[in-house]
């Protein structure tokens, strides 16, 4: 019986070692969103850029037998300012973070509260699961982690995944600080990057993005799977044309029953869609990483 006990002791002790070591369940995927970025010449006469956009991908999308459900006002803009922030180094950019603040427009004019997010953008899945990010108590805030899906640069119907673990602060109406040292205030778990406190934020490049966005219609891949279109026009807040578009959609089912059949369907359509669209892409990832002034 003492033998018993004592290896009942050994396999207790082990089982709590492998749970310390190795975590339990990993962190799941809530979406998965692919991009494609646009040739923001494209689009100089906005709508008129957005509407043939589309009318291309609604083509495609029937030709393929897939049900495309438009919106009652297909073209009614959503509008938002955006801006980066970091140190004048980038130290936060250095280590795979990204600090985003958007306010959404009520009306033609900007609204009174922003949403200031970090985004951990890695391309390792592991290396996202491993965080955390993590909010000061009593903010209204929302977490997510998502696989950005992307075309190779330059490689017609391919896909490449990067991960993103973000946390948004929602609706803040006061002043967020410019040092490093109130960004810890507002996420304390950035305090690990041992960026020093006292170094000020900045907008990165100094740039301001206005931002349109589109929702013209969804799709409807199969049965579960049905993903709304989204078209995106950035321009730098007081030029008169913009620099850079994005068509988008984006998986929320991955949680549910869906088939691999039709999961599969949303990828091929993903690579098909790069032929049709070929000379309106834009070589590159994300739009983020033009604001950087970082190649793919």
């Amino acid at each position: 019986m003492k033998y018993h006990k004592k290896y009942f002791l050994l396999f207790f002790l082990l089982l709590l070692i492998a749970g310390t070591v190795y975590p339990q369940t990993a962190r799941e995927i809530d979406s998965r969103e692919f991009k494609l970025l646009l040739k923001g010449e494209l689009f100089n006469n906005r709508i008129s850029g957005a509407e043939n956009i589309w009318k291309q991908i609604k083509s495609y999308a029937e030709k393929s037998n897939y049900k495309v459900t438009e919106a009652d006002n297909t073209f009614s803009e959503s509008i938002r300012d955006i801006i980066f922030i970091d140190t004048k180094n980038l130290d936060f950019f250095k280590k795979d973070l990204i600090l985003r603040k958007r306010t959404k427009y009520s009306g033609s004019k900007p609204g009174s509260d922003y949403e200031i997010t970090v985004k951990l953008r890695v391309s390792d899945k592991k290396d996202a699961e491993k965080k955390e990010i993590t909010t000061h108590e009593g903010l209204k805030t929302k977490s997510k982690f998502e696989e950005d899906i992307g075309m190779k640069s330059g490689e017609t119907g391919s896909i490449v995944s990067v991960y993103s673990l973000s946390t948004s602060i929602k609706k803040i109406s006061f002043e967020s600080g410019n040092k490093v040292e109130d960004i810890y205030e507002l996420f304390p778990s950035l305090k690990e990057t041992g960026i020093n406190p006292e170094e000020e934020i900045k907008t990165v490049n100094d740039i301001i993005i206005k931002e349109y966005l589109y929702e013209p219609g969804e799709i409807k891949f199969g049965t579960g799977l049905k993903v709304q279109a989204e078209i995106t026009v950035w321009y730098k807040k007081g030029e008169e044309n913009p620099f850079i578009a994005e068509f988008s959609y984006k998986d929320k089912s991955v949680r549910k029953n869906v088939s691999d059949e039709t999961r599969k369907a949303s990828e091929e359509f993903f690579k098909g869609l790069q032929s049709v669209l070929k000379e309106s892409i834009h070589n590159g990832f994300t739009k983020t990483k033009i604001i950087y002034g970082v190649t793919d």
